[in-house]
C-alpha cells in the first residue's frame, strides 16, 4: 500500500546552447532517482522533475541570455510552484558562481559578462496534469506535456542536440519523441530538431497497471489495463491519515472485452493499411475525463509515435464502449499527414478518421444511423444546427481544450462532417462507398500521399455520382 507522501521521483535535464549559427547547440540529458526529504517542497503531485540546462556559449556577443517558456497560461501567477529552487550558475574554472536572474513566469533573462562561458540552470518542475484530471490519475499517470504546459526553456536561435532520461523500473516511460533505450536511460532523437520540438514525457506507475501482450496479423499490441485506485482512511498514532493502492477492476470478462476489441480492430486496419508502417501498438487506460464550466464532461485520448513502428495511444476508462479506440487506432496505422496549413488538414486528419472508425467498430449502415440519432439531440440542445455550422475546410484549429472552448469547430470535426460522410454514403450506396474508402486509405498511404482529388477519384470508382453532386457533397462539408 502507498502511503501518503510518495516517493519524489526525480529527473535531471542538460542543455548545451550555441547562440550563432556555428556553435548553435543544445544538449540534454536528464536522469531520474530516487529523492530524499521533500517535505520542504511544494510537492502536491507524486513525480517532480529535477531540470538542469547546461548552456554552452561560444561567441555570445550579447549581455543577456533570454530563455523562454512558450505554454503555460498561469505561470505568471504560480512560477514558483511549477518552477521551484530556480538558480543559474556560471562554471568558472571548474566552479559554479551563482548569478542574478530576472524571471516573471514566460522568460527568464540571464545577464551574461564572459563572452565564452558555460551557464547551468536548474529547477525543481512538476506536472500541471493533476490540476486538468482527476486528482487520483496523477497516481498513476503523470504526463509532461510541453503543448499544454512548458516543461523546458528555449531560445528559437538555438535548436536542441540531445535528450536522455533515467527512467526507475518502477515506471514504464513513453514520449512522443523517437528513442534509443539502454539499460534503464531513454536517450531521444532530438538532434537537428527546431527551438521548440514540443518534446512530451509520459510517466505510469507499474503499481496500478496490467501489462496485457498479444499479437495480431504481425502487430504485437501491448495493453496496459489500469487497476484502478482505492483512496482509504487509516489511524495512525491518533490521527487519520489518507492512503492510496491499486484497485482490482480488470475482470476476466473485462480483459476478455479489450482483447476481442483490439483484435477485431487491428484485422481491419490490416487488411487496409497493412503492417508497412506499424509493428507495435502501447494502449494506456487511465481516468480522462472532467466536468468543465458549462457542467459537461470533456474525456480526452491521444496517439503519438514514440519510435518508427512504434505507436502509443492513451485512453479514458470509456472507450472500450465507443469507436474512440477505433479512431486512435487507424492514427497508428495511417501514416500520411496533411499539412496544417492545408484547408484539407481536419477533413483527413481527424473527421475522415473519425468515420472509418465508425465503419471498423459498428460495421453496418444501421448500427451507425442509431449512434448519430444519439449524438444529434445533445448537439442541437447545446444550441447548434448541423446545416449552419461552418466548413471543415475553413477550420484552422482544433480549438478544444481542457479550458472547455471551441465547442464548435470540435462540432464540426467529429460529429458534422462524419454525419455528412454517412448521409452521403446511404444516398449513393453504404457499401460500395466504404470499399472505396478503404481503397483510397490503401492507395493514399502505398503512394504517401492524400489531397481532395486523391479522394475524389477512388471515391467515386464505380459509383454513379455526377459532377455536380459530387460538388454540392463537398461544399456542404
Amino acid at each position: 500500500m502507498k502511503k501518503t507522501i510518495i516517493s519524489v521521483l526525480a529527473a535531471i535535464i542538460t542543455f548545451t546552447f550555441g547562440y550563432s549559427q556555428t556553435f548553435s547547440d543544445i544538449s540534454v540529458r536528464a536522469t531520474l532517482e530516487e529523492a530524499g526529504d521533500t517535505t520542504h517542497k511544494m510537492q502536491i503531485y507524486p513525480l517532480l522533475f529535477y531540470v538542469n540546462h547546461r548552456i554552452e556559449l561560444e561567441n555570445y556577443d550579447s549581455d543577456t541570455l533570454v530563455l523562454t517558456l512558450k505554454k503555460g497560461d498561469y505561470n505568471k501567477m504560480f512560477k514558483d510552484f511549477f518552477f521551484q529552487e530556480l538558480e543559474v550558475s556560471l562554471e568558472k574554472e571548474g566552479t559554479p558562481v551563482v548569478l542574478e536572474y530576472f524571471f516573471d513566469g514566460e522568460q527568464l533573462k540571464i545577464p551574461i559578462e564572459i563572452k565564452n562561458s558555460v551557464v547551468n540552470v536548474s529547477y525543481l518542475f512538476q506536472s500541471d496534469f493533476g490540476m486538468k484530471n482527476s486528482s487520483t490519475t496523477v497516481l498513476y499517470l503523470t504526463p509532461f506535456m510541453n503543448e499544454w504546459h512548458s516543461w523546458y526553456f528555449v531560445n528559437d536561435d538555438i535548436p536542441i542536440k540531445s535528450l536522455t532520461v533515467n527512467v526507475p523500473d518502477n515506471l514504464t516511460f513513453y514520449s512522443n519523441v523517437s528513442s534509443v533505450k539502454k539499460g534503464n536511460i531513454y536517450e531521444l532523437d532530438v538532434e537537428n530538431t527546431t527551438a521548440d520540438p514540443n518534446i512530451s514525457l509520459y510517466f505510469l506507475d507499474n503499481e496500478y497497471y496490467e501489462k496485457k501482450t498479444f499479437e495480431n496479423s504481425g502487430v504485437k499490441c501491448n495493453v496496459q489495463l489500469l487497476k484502478g485506485v482505492i483512496v482509504d482512511t487509516i489511524q495512525h498514532n491518533m490521527k487519520d491519515s489518507i492512503i492510496v493502492y491499486p484497485d482490482n477492476r480488470i475482470t476476466t470478462d473485462y480483459e476478455k472485452k479489450v482483447k476481442e476489441t483490439v483484435n477485431n480492430s487491428l484485422k481491419h486496419l490490416v487488411s487496409i493499411f497493412g503492417v508497412e508502417n506499424i509493428d507495435e501498438i502501447n494502449i494506456v487506460e487511465a481516468s480522462l475525463s472532467l466536468e468543465l464550466d458549462n457542467d459537461s464532461i470533456y474525456t480526452w485520448g491521444r496517439q503519438f509515435n514514440m519510435n518508427d513502428k512504434q505507436s502509443v495511444i492513451l485512453i479514458d476508462t470509456s472507450y472500450w464502449d465507443k469507436n474512440s479506440v477505433q479512431h486512435e487506432l487507424v492514427h497508428s496505422f495511417d501514416a500520411v499527414s496533411v499539412p496544417k496549413t492545408d484547408s484539407s488538414h481536419y477533413f483527413f486528419s481527424e473527421s475522415l478518421v473519425e468515420y472509418l472508425s465508425l465503419t471498423i467498430k459498428y460495421g453496418s449502415e444501421d448500427k451507425i444511423d442509431s449512434v448519430f440519432q444519439k449524438i444529434l439531440p445533445k448537439i442541437d440542445k447545446m444550441g447548434y444546427e448541423i446545416d449552419s455550422l461552418p466548413s471543415i475546410f475553413t477550420a484552422t484549429e482544433n480549438l478544444l481544450n481542457l479550458a472547455g472552448i471551441g465547442n464548435e469547430i470540435n462540432i464540426v470535426i467529429y460529429q458534422k462532417v462524419p454525419l455528412l460522410l454517412h448521409n452521403f454514403a446511404k444516398e449513393v450506396g453504404y457499401e460500395r462507398f466504404v470499399m472505396n474508402l478503404c481503397k483510397f486509405y490503401h492507395i493514399a498511404n502505398s503512394e504517401k500521399m492524400m489531397n481532395m482529388q486523391l479522394f475524389e477519384k477512388y471515391m467515386r470508382q464505380g459509383i454513379a455520382i455526377s459532377d455536380e453532386k459530387w460538388r454540392l457533397f463537398i461544399k456542404s462539408l
